[in-house]
């Protein structure tokens, strides 16, 4: 009896085979180690969302501050200037040391030169006993005003120890009040309640000189230096 020969085995295809699955394993394996890593890369490259975004302020918000600008300087005394007075010529007129004639500005007294007028040597007084000849005083300019008048005289005011000669003597009513060419300049509200001041008391001219007009937009006019008023 012939005993059975087993078939043979083809290892070769075998062998083949498996090569064939191992590679195929592998090359599956490697393409999504490679993805995952270009998709990590993709990640990290990506521009950041709008929440991850460094913060902006909001629409609305106050800027911050800007430093603090220099304060603006007070234009209520610019142009000021110490001077020294030679002497007084009459009530609304000085001379200085350095040959300048002062008109103080804003006001007009009586006249005590040609056809002299009602109270004018005692306006022509009042200005000497506030100013006393050798005294220091600010002379303050209007830059709403005229820097002189047409005898070249400097228009100003003058101020002794915080005090405006101007707005005293229309005070003391030794002076009316004179808007020349109707101009107003930074003391007028307080020259015209002077005046007020001043002619409901009688004072001085006021009650000096009769009938005296109020005009502040003209000369003052007291008549002549022998008519007198109330007193």
């Amino acid at each position: 009896m012939r005993m059975p020969v087993p078939a043979r085995t083809n290892r070769p295809y075998l062998i083949a085979l498996s090569l064939l699955l191992a590679a195929m394993f592998f090359g599956c394996s490697t393409a999504s180690e490679t993805k995952g890593g270009a998709e990590a890369e993709h990640e990290s490259l990506r521009a950041p969302a709008a929440h991850e975004a460094d913060p902006t302020p909001e629409a609305g918000s106050e800027p911050a501050s800007p430093p603090p600008a220099t304060q603006p300087i007070d234009d209520a005394r610019r142009g000021a200037a110490l001077v020294q007075v030679e002497r007084v010529v009459d009530g609304d007129t000085v001379v200085l040391v350095d040959g300048r004639r002062v008109r103080l500005v804003q006001i007009d007294t009586p006249e005590i030169h040609q056809d002299p007028e009602c109270y004018g040597a005692e306006a022509t007084a009042a200005l000497e006993e506030l100013l006393p000849a050798g005294g220091q005083v600010e002379l303050e300019v209007d830059p709403a005003l005229d820097a002189e008048d047409r005898y070249g005289r400097v228009l100003g005011y003058l101020i002794a120890d915080g005090q405006n000669l101007n707005v005293e003597l229309v005070r003391r009513g030794a002076a009316g009040v004179w808007f020349f060419r109707g101009a107003r300049g930074r003391y007028a509200e307080e020259l015209l309640a002077a005046a007020e001041e001043a002619r409901r008391a009688e004072r001085g001219l006021w009650g000096a000189c009769p009938d005296v007009p109020f005009d502040p937009e003209r000369s003052i006019d007291t008549g002549p230096a022998g008519a007198r008023g109330r007193w």
